[in-house]
């Protein structure tokens, strides 16, 4: 288990990598917060390389942009993305949203505030590295805060 309950502060452009924990199966929870719309809060989990580099791993998305609003599950299959499911809300400025992953054998799930928002079954990574990311898509200080992340995993 991995745990932290200090408030991050996440800088567009700026990844955390947790490269030292190979994943299987598992639960990845935290508190998200956008500071500005048209903002990007990607986790990466079952990444296969340590540096995330996003050719083959899945990912979830909370994105804040007019257009593409919601949760969204992506997989990166030798740097191809393909989306897995979406759910569509709006994500508001400076609200804290409360997202759960749950991935057991080749099943993903997502919950937004307790809620269960996408299950989906894909086969094609069963471990791998996790991480968190903000894309820079934003003009000026577009910041993501973090706070109260935990990591269940095991690793068979």
């Amino acid at each position: 288990t991995q745990q932290n309950d200090n408030l991050l502060i996440m800088a567009k452009g700026s990844q955390l990598d947790f490269a030292n924990n190979l994943l299987c199966n598992g639960t990845i929870t935290l508190r998200m917060m956008h500071t500005k719309n048209g903002t990007i809060g990607n986790i990466f989990f079952r990444a296969q390389s340590k540096n995330l580099d996003r050719k083959n791993l899945y990912w979830a998305r909370l994105d804040s942009r007019e257009r593409y609003c919601g949760f969204h599950l992506f997989k990166n299959v030798d740097g191809q993305e393909t989306l897995l499911a979406s759910f569509d809300l709006p994500v508001f400025e400076n609200i804290w949203y409360n997202i759960k992953l749950e991935f057991t054998g080749d099943t993903l799930k997502g919950y937004m505030d307790n809620e269960i928002t996408w299950n989906v079954v894909d086969s094609d990574f069963s471990s791998g590295y996790w991480g968190l990311n903000v894309e820079p898509v934003s003009e000026g200080n577009a910041n993501i805060y973090l706070d109260s992340y935990s990591v269940n995993f095991s690793s068979d």
